[in-house]
């Protein structure tokens, strides 16, 4: 049996459910992961974009399929909304 403690880190999903696979490094989630774990951060993240009923728009770009051939649209939800979700829909 092993003794390891399991860490639970509630912020974890939004390093690995949230965002496509296909994304572009430059557009992880690590960054924002980050900040939410620094409390003071995330303070300063949820006074600037509380939870209102304000229409965002996603980042849109595409992913070439087929050794380049076809190309796929993709979209990344805005910061707000994917933390909106992992709040409200994954009861964290």
């Amino acid at each position: 049996m092993n003794d390891t403690p399991i860490v639970k880190n509630k912020y974890r999903a939004l390093l690995t459910e949230m965002l496509p696979y296909e994304i572009p490094l430059l557009l992880d989630n690590s960054g924002f992961y980050y900040n939410m774990l620094d409390e003071k951060l995330r303070a300063i993240f949820n006074h600037q974009f509380s939870f209102s009923n304000t229409w965002t728009i996603p980042f849109n770009y595409t992913i070439k399929k087929n050794g380049g051939i076809k190309s796929r649209l993709l979209s990344i939800m805005h910061p707000n909304l994917i933390l909106w979700i992992y709040m409200n829909i994954m009861n964290c």
